[in-house]
C-alpha cells in the first residue's frame, strides 16, 4: 500500500510541475488521467516488491528474531527437545500478542 501511495503522490507532483505532459504517449497518454493509466501500478508494484523483500530480509537477519523465538538447536538433540517444549508457549504468546495488537 505504501508503494502505491508513493507512486500516486509522485505522479501527482510530476503532473503539477508539467512533467507528465512532456512524457511520450506510450508512458502517459495526453491529457493524463490517473484513473485511466497504469503508470502508478508500473511504479508501485516493483517498489512494493522491493520493500517486502527488504523487510523480509531484515527481520530474519537481526538478533530480534532470537528474542521472538528462542533457538536452542545449538545445544544438539537436547536443544531440539527444549525447542519443541517451547512451541505451545510461543503459540500462546502469539495468540496474546495478536489479541492485544489486532484492531477490534
Amino acid at each position: 500500500k505504501g508503494a502505491q501511495m508513493f507512486a500516486e503522490g509522485m505522479i501527482s507532483i510530476l503532473g503539477e510541475h508539467g512533467i507528465m505532459d512532456k512524457c511520450p504517449n506510450f508512458i502517459a497518454p495526453r491529457p493524463f488521467d490517473a484513473n485511466l493509466s497504469y503508470l502508478d501500478q508500473v511504479i508501485g508494484f516493483p517498489l512494493g516488491a522491493i520493500g517486502f523483500l527488504w523487510q523480509f530480509k531484515s527481520i530474519w537477519t537481526t538478533p530480534l528474531v532470537d528474542i521472538w523465538y528462542p533457538n536452542f538447536n545449538q545445544f544438539g538433540i537436547w536443544g531440539y527437545a527444549i525447542d519443541m517444549l517451547f512451541v505451545p508457549f510461543n503459540a500462546a504468546e502469539l495468540y496474546v500478542m495478536w489479541n492485544v495488537v489486532a484492531p477490534s
